[in-house]
């Protein structure tokens, strides 16, 4: 569906989906049908859309039943969502969010909470655009906010779905002691640390004089300021020094309260920022990511096959064209797998560049496999589609030109371009008499490699005395650290790596995971281990660097290990710094156990200071005789366990005897 001079329109293959025959459309469009009206897609004249309001009733309700509403508000739904933005600050803040005895939040939870943070933070944004509604949405601002209470409750968003207590959110939200920041900490749930009940009582005396201020009627700093008195005055609140009190708040809070008090328009004219744009100017600032068929032919002895293609998966920084990783296959098509592994290729470039984990701001790329990518491409960057065979869309098409061809054109088996193109690029008869020459595809991955470092290796975009690979990096160098995305480990393992599809259980000797049937041993911290041991936890890596993984689980674990480093067992087998590492150890079992015997100890300390005998609450039972137990509570109590000697402690036979 699509709106096209603000007329909405069906796609042919939505109709298909949703139980129209091609042939009655068809048969409609060559006959041209009471209730059928067609148009060419603008934007791609192989697609014909459909007049949804010339439609037949019966149409129209089988669309409404296949989308649950009326196209109207499933488009505004869309719209609304689509207005959606990153906030990788809210994201650290939950990553690194911990509570009670250093407890992170469940992962679950930091993308939930993230989720709300960026919906809170564009509906900040469109209190200052709300033209959006009406020229992008075509919306009303009271439909608009009814549709996203209703996404808030359909989707189980972490926010309110009341518009009273949802502005009251976004209040919060927006009033962080820091001016630059949010206030992230309002979105966590009590029960995880965050305990907004002793805040109540205030926020109930700040709402009250809030919606004083916000009422149409515009009422003075007096008579705000003498109504809200009575009130609290009744209600125990503390009373307001003065009308001048009343005016600071208002003045102060002018962004939430006088769209309501004033009306839009002088609200719009003090508040209402136009965000300008320009194109990025900064490595890492956008990516793009694009398939490309090598057009290399490759023999595979095994099979006798001459005619063996390799599809790549190449991710460049638009930038400068400069590619960051790839991945490849012998293949005629791409997987989702190759997307995966060319992405993490990219930051573990971007890593070896420049010393440390680095980000992109924004992933640009193709429609390809939107459905299952698009929430991967979003939970790393914003994700920017671009439309069907618009190739200028992606700067990463025009690199894989000229410029691509030429150094593919130096190795044996090129076969030139497509079949469709003017000139074929190569001789056909030299390329069928070259077979002899032909690289094995055991040989594809260094041939990628090569021309990947060649592409690197070309001059500069904007200098052309240096190549593109330095280019970038003293672009980099030279960016405002305010523009550069650092991110840890636990980042790239969580986004870039993979799962393994069941939990492991932590251990006395640590982690233990087999992975591609090799078996791999991680430490715990020395200082987390007792607490964490018996606890099951999901294992994130990525397949490149094993000497690290990430392990969470939903009770708070969230911690990057790395293997297990085995002592040498023979003395003689000692090097430098592995007995010192023995020693540390050794050590932290000496603590453990010191900790088991000091907190024996304090137990029974405890025990003997309050006169309770455990061989006597252990004979507690139906088959004691109470007089037995009597004389034996009697014997606790007036015996001083400090200055008794063996002889006069009451042994279990000694109480038996008494019965």
């Amino acid at each position: 569906m699509k709106y096209v001079a603000d007329i909405l329109y069906i796609e042919f293959v939505e109709m298909v989906n949703w139980g129209v025959s091609k042939n009655t459309i068809n048969d409609s469009k060559l006959n041209g049908r009471n209730g059928w009206s067609f148009i060419n897609d603008p934007d791609d004249n192989r697609k014909v859309l459909i007049h949804y309001e010339l439609l037949k009733d019966k149409y129209k309700r089988l669309i409404e039943l296949k989308l649950g509403c009326n196209p109207y508000e499933y488009m505004s739904k869309t719209s609304i969502k689509s207005l959606l933005k990153p906030d990788y600050e809210a994201e650290k803040f939950f990553e690194i969010y911990t509570y009670g005895d250093e407890i992170h939040l469940p992962i679950e939870y930091q993308e939930k909470y993230a989720e709300a943070a960026r919906w809170l933070n564009m509906l900040l944004w469109l209190n200052g655009n709300r033209k959006v509604l009406k020229k992008q949405l075509k919306i009303s601002w009271e439909k608009f906010w009814s549709t996203v209470s209703e996404i808030i409750e359909a989707e189980e968003i972490a926010l309110p779905s009341s518009y009273r207590n949802l502005l009251q959110k976004i209040k919060s939200f927006d009033c962080a002691q820091d001016d630059n920041k949010r206030n992230y900490a309002c979105l966590i749930d009590g029960r995880f640390g965050n305990d907004h009940a002793k805040k109540i009582r205030d926020e109930v005396a700040e709402s009250l004089l809030f919606e004083l201020i916000a009422h149409p009627h515009e009422f003075d700093d007096v008579f705000i300021c003498e109504k809200y008195n009575e009130w609290a005055q009744k209600s125990g609140r503390k009373l307001l020094e003065s009308p001048a009190t009343v005016g600071n708040y208002r003045r102060k809070n002018g962004f939430v309260l006088d769209a309501s008090r004033y009306g839009n328009s002088q609200w719009y004219d003090k508040y209402g920022l136009s965000i300008p744009q320009k194109r990025a100017s900064a490595p890492l600032l956008q990516i793009n990511s694009d398939d490309n068929n090598l057009d290399i032919l490759f023999f595979n002895p095994d099979t006798k096959n001459h005619y063996n293609r390799a599809v790549l998966i190449v991710v460049n920084d638009s930038y400068n064209d400069m590619p960051l990783g790839y991945s490849w296959r012998i293949a005629a098509s791409p997987t989702n797998e190759m997307i995966y592994a060319a992405y993490l290729d990219a930051a573990y470039y971007v890593k070896q560049q420049l010393g440390d984990w680095y980000m992109w701001h924004e992933i640009k790329s193709d429609r390809w496999s939107i459905k299952s990518l698009k929430p991967w491409y979003e939970s790393q960057a914003i994700y920017t589609g671009t439309a069907h065979k618009n190739a200028r869309g992606k700067l990463i098409e025009q690199s894989f030109s000229h410029q691509f061809n030429q150094i593919k054109k130096k190795y044996h088996g090129y076969t030139g371009h497509n079949i469709s193109a003017k000139t074929r690029g190569v001789n056909q008869d030299f390329l069928n008499a070259d077979k002899q020459n032909y690289y094995l595809t055991t040989e594809a991955g260094s041939i990628v490699e090569s021309i990947m470092n060649e592409m690197r290796n070309l001059p500069g975009k904007y200098n052309k005395n240096i190549t593109r690979e330095q280019e970038w990096m003293e672009a980099f160098t030279g960016m405002d650290e305010r523009m550069k995305r650092r991110v840890d480990d636990t980042w790239v393992l969580n986004k870039l790596g993979k799962t393994t599809e069941k939990p492991v259980s932590i251990t006395n000797k640590g982690v233990q995971v087999q992975i591609n049937n090799e078996r791999f041993l991680y430490q715990v911290p020395a200082n987390l281990h007792q607490r964490w041991i018996g606890s099951k936890v999901n294992v994130h890596y990525d397949g490149i660097d094993m000497s690290r993984i990430l392990i969470t689980n939903e009770e708070g674990i969230q911690e990057v290990i790395h293997t297990f480093e085995r002592v040498p067992g023979a003395a003689m087998d000692h090097v430098e710094g592995s007995r010192t590492y023995l020693n540390q150890l050794i050590t932290v079992k000496k603590i453990a156990a010191q900790h088991i015997a000091d907190a024996d100890k304090k137990r029974k300390e405890t025990l003997r200071n309050e006169g309770i005998n455990l061989e006597a609450v252990m004979l507690t039972g139906p088959s004691v005789d109470k007089e037995l137990m009597k004389a034996a509570e009697y014997k606790a109590l007036t015996s001083s366990y400090e200055d008794a000697d063996d002889d006069n402690i009451m042994t279990l036979d000694e109480i038996r005897d008494l019965g």
